[in-house]
């Protein structure tokens, strides 16, 4: 236990030093340009915020055990977007499209636009490398934020996790 203590705290450390928290502020503003900048996107005139987060030591744990495997999105960010259009998951691809020509580099794509997880679970994941690191970036609007947050495909529901 006092092993497991000491590694949460040279984990939070670690990312202190780094200044990886400190990245993800930047990297938002960043993506928030290059979304503002994008005429495409600009013309459905949507309502955009963003969330961020460093997966907790708890949580790479729990991959490790469940996926057997070191999960590699340890830093995200989310971006969710409200539209007055309906059917608006197309913004999502125009918002991805905008992010993958400034940075070029982005890694896997997981599409659960098209390919929903059973518990109807929907969202575009992809990722990103910048700064010596990779970023997980999560693209929904607030209808899918709102399915993953408090409906169906919440954590707070264990029967719906896959």
């Amino acid at each position: 236990m006092v092993a497991i203590s000491l590694f949460k705290k040279a984990w939070t450390g670690f990312n202190l030093l780094l200044g990886k928290a400190d990245h993800i502020d930047s990297l938002k503003s960043r993506i928030d340009d290059i979304i503002h900048n994008d005429s495409n996107i600009m013309k459905y005139d949507p309502d955009i915020y963003y969330e961020s987060r460093i997966k907790s030591f708890e949580r790479i744990v729990s991959k490790i055990k469940n996926k057997k495997k070191l999960p590699k999105d340890i830093y995200g960010v989310r971006i969710v977007y409200n539209s007055n259009y309906k059917n608006d998951e197309y913004i999502a691809y125009y918002i991805k499209y905008a992010i993958d020509k400034e940075f070029r580099n982005t890694f896997y794509c997981k599409d659960y636009i098209v390919n929903p997880k059973k518990n109807g679970y929907k969202s575009l994941h992809f990722g990103i490398w910048d700064d010596n690191c990779l970023y997980d970036i999560q693209i929904r609007n607030v209808e899918m934020d709102y399915w993953a947050k408090h409906g169906g495909a919440s954590n707070y529901y264990p029967s719906n996790q896959e």
